[in-house]
């Protein structure tokens, strides 16, 4: 399997020199109500704080804020590389992210998760999209794919996303879910509905609004 970071340029997954839409991208085209609430109110604490800020300055304080979050994540994904790598979830991290380890740990014990895949890059031929995967994981004697996540809550596209990737080819899934690591310790987990035909729908909607880029990309070379 090549190197995702290799795969992934752009809005696109290249496999043998052709553009697969990256599913995160097919996403951007649905509308996010809670995304634009937090980053009207980072723009607005921003101005609390900074009176005198200049409007470039208000409108760039949420993307410092996401760096936290990039961070945050950052050290999420070491905490199941060390689960895949030992078989063991590793304590060893800074204090103010070691509830999140606490919480996959526990959530790991509780569903008997054994790893299958961690961080893989998947595509689907026939509808021309690729992505990687948080997890791939066997609970129960099902096969299941999982997203990991350390916001607010457990958004409904998270349930698209996850039924692109189960649909993807090779991957053999029966069930999909979402855990959402909390910094006190804690974690929500929560099974999804496989809504692939709206995740097409929803697909069908972003090349509508993206055809000049498609067309520069060669996305509808015949024979591609």
């Amino acid at each position: 399997m090549a190197n995702k970071k290799s795969l992934k340029r752009g809005n696109f997954y290249w496999y043998h020199g052709a553009p697969y839409l990256s599913v995160t991208q097919i996403l951007q085209a649905l509308d996010k109500p809670a995304l634009r609430f937090w980053f009207g109110r980072e723009v607005y604490r921003f101005f609390m704080n900074n009176p005198m800020a200049s409007e470039q300055e208000a409108l760039a304080a949420p993307w410092a804020t996401s760096g936290i979050a990039k961070n945050r994540g950052t050290t999420v994904h070491s905490i199941v590389e060390s689960w895949e790598h030992t078989g063991k979830v590793n304590m060893d991290i800074p204090e103010a992210y070691r509830g999140y380890a606490v919480a996959f740990n526990d959530w790991v014990n509780e569903f008997n998760a054994d790893l299958l895949l961690h961080e893989e890059s998947v595509r689907n031929d026939e509808h021309r999209y690729g992505g990687t995967l948080d997890l791939k994981v066997k609970i129960g004697g099902e096969i299941a794919i999982i997203d990991v996540k350390t916001g607010k809550d457990i958004y409904p596209e998270s349930g698209l996303q996850l039924s692109a990737y189960k649909h993807c080819d090779d991957i053999e899934a029966t069930r999909i879910g979402v855990i959402l690591l909390q910094p006190n310790g804690t974690y929500k987990f929560s099974w999804m509905e496989d809504e692939f035909e709206t995740f097409l729908h929803v697909k069908k909607i972003w090349e509508w609004q993206n055809k000049e880029l498609l067309t520069a990309a060669n996305y509808y070379q015949k024979g591609v």
